[in-house]
């Protein structure tokens, strides 16, 4: 089945939601809220920031986000990753990649110095 890479949109959120809760299960220092985790994504979608989706078949089975900070060292706009997750039974088919190289990509189209 094609993996699409797009854009996410707002009827993504729960989907979403879910992956991060699969993330941050492996992470000892966070704790997963949904309801902290929605509002997180519902803010990125309308935040200067790079929101993507795998999409299989219309199901979301992975994500990856870039937030746009000013860095004082740099003097410019820079990125930060904060999450990239691939729903466990879609992992080892290069989804993750395909994500971060249009993250990327993304960031050095809007000129993201780091």
């Amino acid at each position: 089945m094609p993996i699409t890479i797009r854009h996410a949109q707002a009827e993504d959120i729960a989907a979403m939601t879910g992956l991060l809760g699969h993330l941050f299960a492996i992470e000892a220092d966070f704790a997963a809220d949904e309801q902290a985790q929605m509002r997180g994504l519902s803010l990125l979608l309308r935040a200067a920031a790079c929101l993507l989706v795998a999409d299989e078949d219309g199901v979301v089975v992975g994500m990856v986000s870039i937030q746009t900070l000013i860095s004082t060292a740099e003097g410019g706009a820079v990125g930060l990753m904060e999450d990239l997750v691939v729903a466990e039974g879609c992992r080892g088919r290069g989804i993750g990649t395909r994500l971060l190289h249009t993250a990327l990509a993304w960031a050095r189209e809007q000129g993201l110095t780091r």
